[in-house]
């Protein structure tokens, strides 16, 4: 299923470009216009404390626990061993490849290795169950406006 929706949005890229976006608008103003989007939604460090790519890092956080039956990366506390090291592998390759990259290493970008977490001084503050359905509400807002993203409610399969 994934692969079909990847080909068919190769289909609509810009041949030129390879850029994804309305017909006729540059890569520039497709960047101005997310941004828009987002702080219309007070999606900022100011307006709602996160930024998009926080919220991407949390996508990749809370896919990691569920994947791993309740593992934690290295940067929200985990430790070396809690995780069986296949299905640590597996879960990060898979969900690295959820957010578009192919490289198992981009993960420690993500989530840290367990090779400095001896060195990790604080975890990130946990958010409350109501934190995460008032961001799900805006990511739901923004989806009914056309502008949806790989996230998705716990237990769903992410939309492109």
């Amino acid at each position: 299923m994934q692969r079909t929706v990847l080909e068919e949005a190769k289909g609509m890229a810009d041949l030129k470009s390879g850029l994804i976006c309305r017909p006729g608008k540059s890569l520039k103003q497709a960047i101005n216009r997310f941004k828009y989007v987002m702080r219309y939604c007070c999606i900022t460090k100011l307006g709602e404390g996160v930024t998009a790519h926080g919220l991407r890092h949390g996508y990749v956080h809370h896919r990691y626990e569920e994947r791993t039956d309740g593992g934690k990366l290295p940067v929200k506390g985990g430790k070396p061993g809690e995780v069986d090291p296949q299905l640590d592998k597996l879960a990060k390759l898979k969900i690295m490849e959820e957010v578009g990259h192919s490289r198992l290493s981009v993960s420690t970008a993500y989530g840290g290795s367990f090779g400095h977490s001896g060195r990790c001084k604080e975890v990130y503050q946990e958010v409350s169950d109501e934190q995460q359905d008032e961001i799900f509400n805006l990511l739901e807002s923004l989806d009914q406006l056309g502008f949806a993203g790989p996230v998705g409610k716990a237990g769903e399969q992410a939309r492109i």
